[in-house]
């Protein structure tokens, strides 16, 4: 984000608010695959499931720890990972899944299984804790 933005949410940051952390959620819609981003590089599973992808997959991934790596194209995000400024969040669900594609991801867009919201997460976040007023970015 270019500075000029980050410097009017933050010029909207509501009295008592005391907290700077930024949240960037990545969304990969499509044909993503999990195991292609965030490899497991010591599970002989992969080898035994994608005999032919395994051995590139594990010997080009940038190492996070001894379990996992990130794609060697994600360079810019193990930086980040480097300084402790990224943090993934494995296995999220919800209770009594449907197993629908598009409940699931109203259900993350709205940060409620109940279908009672409405509006999303996000907004009710911005709505919380940014006055809206004169800020067109909140």
């Amino acid at each position: 984000m270019p500075d000029a933005f980050a410097r009017a949410v933050y010029a909207a940051k509501k009295e008592g608010v005391s907290n700077d952390n930024v949240l960037v959620m990545i969304q990969l819609a499509g044909g993503n695959d999990g195991l292609r981003t965030l490899v497991p590089l010591a599970d002989p599973s992969l080898h035994d499931l994608r005999p032919k992808l395994a051995g590139p997959m594990v010997s080009q991934a940038l190492p996070l720890n001894s379990q996992y790596g990130l794609n060697h194209n994600l360079g810019g995000i193990k930086g980040l990972w480097d300084k402790g400024k990224v943090a993934i969040v494995q296995g999220v669900g919800y209770s009594n899944p449907t197993f629908s594609h598009f409940e699931s991801i109203r259900i993350r867009e709205t940060g409620d299984p109940s279908r009672r919201q409405v509006d999303g997460w996000l907004g009710r976040t911005l709505a919380t804790n940014y006055d809206s007023n004169g800020h067109p970015l909140t």
